[in-house]
């Protein structure tokens, strides 16, 4: 069975309770769910005709692993384990990466769902985890870029798979309503990442190809932007704790706390970092217009229209960014 095989297996085994809580066989704590998400790597698939019908129903079987992450991730954190919290959602950011080893737009969109997912659950404790915390989830954002394809590699992949499979739009005309119903609006009583996939589905569905482009090129940015910021501020973080003063720069961040300054991929220059009083600071990423707004902050529509930065905490002004 090849790794992401396992994966779904898993998934299929998983016995997710009226409380939320994930049982599956001897895995009972996030750490050993951690840790078994954290070591697998996967290879491209091939592609076939039926590649588009085979990862649709991946999703639906990876669907009841997610759910139970999530609410598990929430019962910690109303529980104020927050370390324990921290570690669920480094598990998250790992499942999101392993669906992205599809290859293509499908996968790369899934995977931005649920890393988001992840995201908006660590940046709403960030202040309260532990070194060692800090350090596992800083982990799991690392591997994302290790294994992420860029964007046109991916972009190329998928118009090739479509020139090969001219039934494509068929195929996903048929299985719409299996993501998204075209009679309901995505509610903001879904889940998190359920919202953000069925969104985001719709958007592929509904668009020509140069606007889904154009669509996908951002949120793939502003996902990157999220994660690089994500492990950035943690590590800030733990630099401010260890060395018991407010950092100067990023750069004084490497060797002990990131492996490479962390750059904001819509400059490809640093994030905009600034100290703020004795303790605080500011990190943010100046978005797709490339225009510092000095540390305003929006939603993404406000970051998109040019009137606002792009913040680790763009959920708190837009709520289906969280």
């Amino acid at each position: 069975m090849n790794p992401f095989e396992q994966i779904l297996s898993f998934a299929d085994r998983c016995i997710v309770s009226e409380r939320g809580r994930v049982h599956e066989g001897g895995i009972h704590c996030p750490h050993e769910v951690y840790r078994f998400l954290s070591e697998v790597r996967v290879d491209l698939p091939p592609y076939t005709a039926s590649t588009i019908d085979e990862h649709l129903c991946q999703i639906r079987r990876i669907r009841r692993l997610l759910i139970g992450l999530q609410h598990d991730c929430s019962r910690l954190t109303a529980r104020s384990e927050f370390d324990m919290a921290a570690c669920y959602s480094a598990a998250i950011l790992d499942l999101g990466r392993i669906f992205r080893r599809g290859g293509l737009v499908l996968d790369l969109l899934v995977s931005i769902g649920i890393a988001r997912s992840a995201i908006g659950s660590v940046r709403k404790i960030r202040r309260r985890l532990s070194p060692s915390a800090r350090r596992v989830v800083i982990d799991a954002a690392e591997r994302i870029e290790r294994d992420c394809d860029p964007l046109e590699v991916v972009l190329d992949r998928d118009h090739q798979w479509e020139i090969a499979n001219s039934d494509v739009e068929e195929s996903w005309v048929i299985h719409r309503s299996t993501l998204v119903s075209e009679k309901e609006p995505v509610t903001l009583s879904q889940s998190h990442g359920d919202a953000l996939v069925a969104q985001m589905m719709k958007e592929f569905l509904d668009q020509p190809q140069s606007a889904r482009d154009q669509t996908h090129t951002a949120q793939f940015y502003c996902s990157l932007a999220l994660v690089r910021l994500l492990k950035t501020d943690l590590a800030i973080r733990s630099f401010q704790q260890d060395r018991m003063c407010c950092l100067e720069r990023l750069e004084d961040l490497l060797e002990c706390y990131l492996n490479e300054v962390p750059i904001d991929p819509f400059t490809s220059e640093p994030f905009c970092y600034r100290r703020i009083g004795l303790d605080d600071f500011a990190l943010y990423s100046v978005g797709p217009c490339r225009v510092d707004h000095g540390g305003t902050f929006g939603g993404w529509h406000d970051v998109i229209d040019g009137n606002a930065d792009l913040c680790l905490d763009m959920g708190d002004y837009d709520f289906s960014c969280q």
